[in-house]
């Protein structure tokens, strides 16, 4: 059977698809998690584009940006290989894709081979920098109302349990898809930065040797950490935080500069 040139070159323009396609990279954390740090230096160091051209390609603030096996074709085929997505991402009403296993195995069948899970063990500590972040925007009413819808709830320990879950969730299903994870705390970004780097670098052959160019994210500035907790949200606040996890395995949370729980207390 002779096979027309044009048909051929359809045939081979499906596999390179396949084959030809630059490998990519999932960042996935919560937010305030050293992952603007990270995916900037990933971006600059080894050469990537952001899928839809944004770092949170798929962030619940971009309502076109479903999650779907059609977008990550389109970004694999505009090879734009690295996106940060927050479990949050995966909830958002009309996406197609909408648990850790579903989109990891996705990622993984268009080209995504490695993803960087990056764990901010003082969880309490990422959500008094994501309220600051709120502040700073002016996401919230006020300071004052703000930080008692935030911190006086008495659901912060159920938070706590919920962002752990559902960041545990998303490691489990992208080994459980075969992709390659590295895992680093949030303590270990920021320590060392380009050898979080140069662990993913090395993991393909196409990034391998990629020089380190560190990024510094521009929202560092809105955490003010040299303040205690009453200072960085307000003494109310504070107040309604200790009460409710003192009596708790969370406790050492109450310490924002403390990075590391007690060994029995590891939550990672």
């Amino acid at each position: 059977m002779v096979v027309a040139p044009r048909m051929m070159v359809a045939v081979g323009a499906l596999l390179c698809q396949a084959e030809c396609a630059r490998r990519g990279v999932v960042l996935w954390s919560h937010g305030r998690s050293a992952s603007d740090a990270l995916a900037g230096t990933l971006k600059a160091s080894a050469n990537f584009s952001y899928c839809n051209g944004l770092k949170e390609g798929f962030g619940n603030k971009h309502d076109s940006r479903l999650v779907s096996k059609q977008a990550l074709d389109a970004c694999r085929d505009r090879n734009q290989m690295l996106t940060h997505v927050m479990p949050v991402f995966l909830d958002k009403p009309g996406n197609a894709l909408t648990t850790p296993k579903a989109f990891f195995r996705a990622a993984r069948d268009r080209g995504f081979k490695v993803v960087v899970a990056v764990w901010r063990e003082n969880v309490l500590a990422r959500q008094v920098s994501s309220f600051e972040l709120m502040v700073a925007h002016g996401r919230v009413s006020s300071r004052d109302a703000g930080a008692r819808e935030h911190f006086c709830g008495g659901t912060l320990t159920q938070q706590i349990e919920d962002l752990t879950r559902a960041y545990r969730d998303g490691v489990n299903a992208a080994r459980d898809a075969g992709l390659a994870v590295v895992e680093r705390t949030f303590d270990e970004v920021v320590s060392d930065l380009c050898g979080t780097v140069a662990a993913v670098t090395e993991l393909e052959d196409e990034f391998r040797g990629s020089s380190c160019r560190p990024f510094e994210s521009p929202h560092v500035l809105t955490s003010q950490r040299h303040k205690d907790l009453a200072g960085r949200t307000t003494p109310e606040a504070a107040a309604c935080t200790a009460r409710e996890l003192r009596p708790s395995a969370y406790a050492w949370m109450l310490d924002l500069g403390r990075r590391h729980p007690p060994p029995r207390n590891a939550s990672r």
